[in-house]
């Protein structure tokens, strides 16, 4: 299943001082001190507000790092992410057959298109999206007629139908925190009434895969030695469905072989 790297043995990064939750490094500019004739309220409230603008920015440079580790690793993907553990991709044609996907789909995140070869047995029609034009360029060769590609920002994207069901394999645990809402919201837009979304990622026991991981940032080396931060979340099933529940999503979370789980939600 993508995604994955070879296991080696885990190396915490340092915590980070802007924020309680451990995992996105420290902004490296400035932080702005409050004024000390400033009251304790509206201390706090500047504080707050540094503290979050400073994450948000981390993050934009993080997910933007992020793509660019996908497109350098595109050429090696299939090999670093399969290649090691030949049963999971044994495994990608029946867990496709078992999710009962159908209709029009949209598929998110595509990568090489090992998932797209067999959603488009089940599909009516089906489109692939993914930020990587390396990525897609090996998507379009491995599956070369039934599937429409599209490059596209999937932070900064609008759906522009409507699908029956919306697929991501291994791209949930790859969306930030404070983007999580934002990511769902696009998602839902993207489905008819009634319509399903549904994705596979790996479970926190396969933590262990990362080379270096602290809270939501993960350090990748790719090939040619050179070093990448990447957002990476292992949710746990219960807190996944929690979060989707207050967003208005009915969803469930079934774990299956090699520590991966499927999840299949719809609109509340």
């Amino acid at each position: 299943m993508p995604g994955g790297c070879a296991a080696k043995a885990a190396r915490p990064l340092a915590a980070d001082p802007l924020t309680a939750s451990p995992g996105i490094h420290a902004y490296a500019g400035s932080v702005p001190t409050p004024s000390r004739t400033a009251s304790g309220p509206l201390v706090r409230a500047i504080t707050t507000l540094v503290k979050y603008s400073a994450v948000a920015q981390r993050n934009d440079a993080l997910v933007a790092e992020q793509l660019q580790y996908y497109r350098a690793r595109a050429a090696e993907y299939d090999a670093t992410s399969y290649g090691a553990v030949s049963a999971e991709m044994a495994s990608v044609p029946a867990i496709v057959d078992r999710l009962g996907i159908s209709g029009d789909v949209l598929e998110l995140a595509c990568g090489t298109g090992i998932w797209t070869a067999e959603l488009v047995r089940h599909a009516t029609t089906l489109t692939a999206l993914d930020g990587a034009p390396e990525m897609l360029e090996l998507a379009r060769q491995r599956v070369p007629a039934g599937v429409h590609f599209e490059q596209a920002d999937l932070f900064n994207w609008t759906p522009t139908r409507s699908f029956d069901a919306v697929f991501f394999s291994a791209w949930l645990s790859h969306v930030p925190a404070d983007r999580f809402p934002g990511f769902w919201s696009a998602v839902a837009s993207a489905l008819r009434p009634g319509g399903r979304a549904v994705a596979l990622d790996e479970l926190p026991a396969r933590s262990s895969h990362e080379q270096e991981i602290q809270g939501e940032v993960a350090v990748r080396t790719l090939n040619d030695g050179t070093q990448h931060e990447i957002v990476k979340v292992f949710w746990e099933p219960d807190a996944l469905v929690k979060s989707l529940t207050r967003l208005g999503w009915r969803a469930s979370v079934t774990s299956i072989e090699n520590n991966w789980f499927i999840l299949d939600g719809t609109r509340a």
